[in-house]
């Protein structure tokens, strides 16, 4: 027995399982797991496709369009707009938001474009994906009204504020503008607390030199209303001992009045009038008797015997005197003068009032 089986070959367990199958007409053996077989019918569109020599042959026994053709860009979905944005050309509505766009190229006049006012052609370029909420930049082109461009962009879902690219003022600058309404790129200078990242480009600039808003995410802008600029000593001299930024109280320089009161009220009287009589008097003189005629010289000679002094003369010499002239001067004074306060509450010149705006 051993003899008789040398040499055949081994039990084989596919073929065993081949074996065991019912051939019949029009079938097709096929796997149904390792080593295990079964049979379904073939049909007769089968056995042609199987009969064919070649590729081209079994394309045109399946039907199959050639290997070259063509399509209508309306039949492939999503190409016209893929074509469109290729193109440069708007894509969806003029009212899109910009925050939320998912097309590359949109035309729109929305509130969170660089200005509502007018149109504007936005281009988006995302990263990695093409999602409202990818990271993403974009530039803006003025359509209508103008020929300004802007451009901003997105990281970790916060925009930056659009930054005007065609004009070449610096943030921080500040101008002065008559209206109410800050110009594109511009915001008022009124010391609020903006956002660091919305407002990158002038954070860079100022800091928190005017005020460091919430400590982290804002900061403050500088408060220009009300106030005169004035600029800083920087080391001239003349207003020393200030930093940038600082406020500065009204002040006058230090001078002194004069007051006084003219004298008045010195004055003359003339004096005139006559002085009472007076002067009036008499004179008695010295008399000797007649037989010593001589004697005690000078004497007058009586004849009677008698010595003694003669009968008194007769009156005379009453006089008056005119009296006219002034009187000193007299009554000079002067007078306590005090000098009232004017104005009002400040010292100011003359001015007028425009809105203060600061370059973001």
């Amino acid at each position: 027995m051993t003899n008789a089986l040398a040499g055949k070959q081994p039990l084989d367990a596919t073929l065993t399982a081949l074996a065991g199958l019912s051939s019949a007409a029009d079938q097709l053996i096929y796997s149904t797991a390792a080593d295990t077989f079964a049979m379904a019918p073939l049909s007769a569109f089968s056995r042609t496709l199987l009969d064919d020599a070649n590729a081209q042959a079994a394309r045109t026994t399946l039907g199959a369009a050639p290997t070259t053709h063509t399509h209508a860009i309306s039949e492939v979905v999503g190409l016209a707009a893929a074509v469109n944005a290729a193109s440069g050309l708007a894509q969806g509505a003029t009212n899109q938001d910009p925050n939320l766009a998912v097309n590359q190229v949109i035309l729109s006049n929305h509130a969170n474009t660089p200005d509502p006012v007018w149109y504007w052609h936005i281009t988006t370029t995302f990263y990695s994906t093409i999602a409202s909420t990818s990271n993403r930049s974009q530039l803006a082109i003025q359509y209508s009204g103008g020929s300004a461009v802007y451009a901003r962009s997105q990281y970790n879902n916060q925009w930056t504020a659009w930054a005007r690219l065609d004009n070449g003022v610096p943030p921080g600058s500040i101008i002065h503008v008559a209206g109410n309404t800050p110009p594109v790129g511009y915001i008022k200078a009124n010391g609020a607390a903006v956002g660091r990242v919305l407002y990158a480009g002038l954070f860079a600039q100022i800091g928190t030199t005017f005020g460091a808003g919430d400590g982290s995410t804002t900061f403050n802008l500088p408060d220009l209303r009300g106030e005169f600029i004035r600029g800083v000593d920087d080391g001239r001299g003349l207003d020393a001992g200030r930093g940038l930024g600082s406020v500065q109280a009204g002040q006058n320089l230090s001078h002194t009045h004069a007051g006084s009161a003219a004298a008045a009220g010195a004055h003359t009287h003339a004096i005139s009038g006559t002085a009472l009589a007076a002067g009036e008097h008499s004179h008695t003189a010295p008399r000797a008797q007649n037989n010593n005629v001589g004697g005690g010289s000078p004497n007058f000679t009586t004849a009677n015997l008698q010595n003694g002094t003669t009968a008194a003369t007769n009156p005379a010499g009453a006089h008056t005197h005119t009296i006219s002239g002034t009187a000193a001067s007299a009554g000079d004074h002067s007078h306590v003068v005090t000098i009232g306060a004017s104005g009002g509450n400040e010292a100011r010149p003359r001015n007028i009032a425009l809105l203060a705006c600061i370059k973001y």
